[in-house]
């Protein structure tokens, strides 16, 4: 009975060893899969590389190439009269950001520009939705416009149809923020991000909603420029040292992923 009771004990204790190394191996295998997939897919984000001693600015975000901008235009009109299109049929609306973070938003810049009108853009505001919730929300003193590519945006409320990497000079240093969350679709970002910086007031705020869909597993020809939330600072503000401080990095209302944030940038005065 006593030998019984110890070959038994003896089992139990080398199943408990066994479903110890079994657990832990599957949580290996577990947090190490996303992982591999992660590496894998995300044309070198995470890689480090032991070869190269210098890095561009480049090295930090992906940019599609088109064969010429007419065809960059061209795929960009497509994106959006398609989007249009469901968004009549279906009544549905295709608002990236949402009213909440647009309202948080609101409040911020109502802050920093009491007591006088506000002047704002929207860049790539698709189905107009967003000036309108902007303009709501900041009150009757205010005028916001959304800049959309696609010529059927011209009977969207408070829309400019044009590209947004060539604003008009008419808004140079005219406007008192600046919003997107459709940079990711700049087939020339810093170009974009200079006429934007360009049409605010000094002092003026240019804020850039961002998450994980900008990044670089995202990217192709639709969105064809790709960073992560994390370079997102260190890249502006390499391109604009002398015109841009970054003010502040917020959580938004309503936040898709962990790495969604709003960067709040300030034009220098």
């Amino acid at each position: 009975m006593t030998r019984l009771i110890s070959r038994l004990t003896g089992k139990i204790r080398f199943l408990s060893r066994l479903i110890r190394i079994k657990v832990k191996q599957t949580t290996e295998i577990i947090c190490e899969s996303p992982s591999y997939y992660i590496l894998k897919k995300s044309r070198n984000f995470h890689v480090i590389s032991l070869t190269k001693k210098t890095f561009d600015l480049a090295d930090y975000y992906n940019l599609y190439r088109y064969n010429s901008n007419d065809e960059y235009q061209e795929k960009q009109k497509a994106k959006t009269k398609r989007r249009l299109i469901h968004a009549k049929a279906s009544q549905e609306s295709v608002l990236w950001t949402s009213k909440e973070n647009i309202a948080q938003l609101a409040r911020l810049i109502q802050a920093n520009f009491m007591d006088r009108e506000i002047l704002g853009m929207c860049m790539g505001s698709r189905s107009g939705e967003e000036q309108v919730i902007f303009q709501n929300a900041l009150g009757p003193n205010s005028n916001v416009i959304g800049v959309e590519i696609e010529d059927s945006a011209r009977d969207l409320p408070n829309t400019l149809v044009c590209d947004f990497h060539k604003l008009p000079s008419t808004f140079n240093e005219t406007q008192d923020f600046v919003y997107s969350n459709s940079h990711d679709q700049s087939n020339d970002p810093k170009a974009a991000f200079f006429g934007w910086i360009r049409a605010l007031k000094p002092g003026g705020l240019l804020i850039l909603e961002h998450s994980r869909s900008h990044g670089k597993l995202h990217q192709g020809w639709q969105d064809p420029f790709g960073i992560e939330s994390e370079f997102v600072p260190f890249v502006i503000l390499t391109w604009f040292p002398d015109q841009l401080h970054l003010e502040s990095i917020l959580y938004p209302q309503r936040q898709y992923d962990q790495f969604h944030y709003l960067f709040i940038f300030r034009k220098v005065q």
